[in-house]
């Protein structure tokens, strides 16, 4: 519970010090989960929905105790394919694929 509290707290000065050296011109919405300018929160939403459907097949797929899997072929095929949902959230959101827990959309 203390350790809990301690990352929340770390949370918050984080946020402050990005906010503090952040230039007031560029803040915007910085850290903020927005649609892009020509997304609209029906679109985002099926965005993150196929992304989350990606990630979450490619893990389970990816340790399911029936496959033979060697090394690093989990960690690899698991890191891919965030950074392709990353990529692909980046370049139709303007965000990452996290759009649901920040509320906006």
């Amino acid at each position: 519970l203390i350790k809990s509290f301690f990352r929340f707290l770390q949370g918050i000065a984080g946020s402050a010090v990005l906010k503090f050296i952040t230039p007031e011109a560029k803040r915007g919405t910085l850290g903020a989960t927005v649609p892009g300018p020509d997304v609209t929160p029906a679109q985002a939403v099926g965005i993150e929905i196929l992304l989350t459907f990606l990630l979450v097949f490619t893990v389970c797929a990816s340790t399911d105790s029936k496959r033979l899997h060697y090394g690093y072929e989990v960690p690899l095929s698991i890191g891919l394919c965030v950074a392709v949902c990353h990529f692909i959230g980046v370049c139709a959101r303007k965000a990452d694929f996290l759009l649901l827990r920040t509320g906006k959309g």
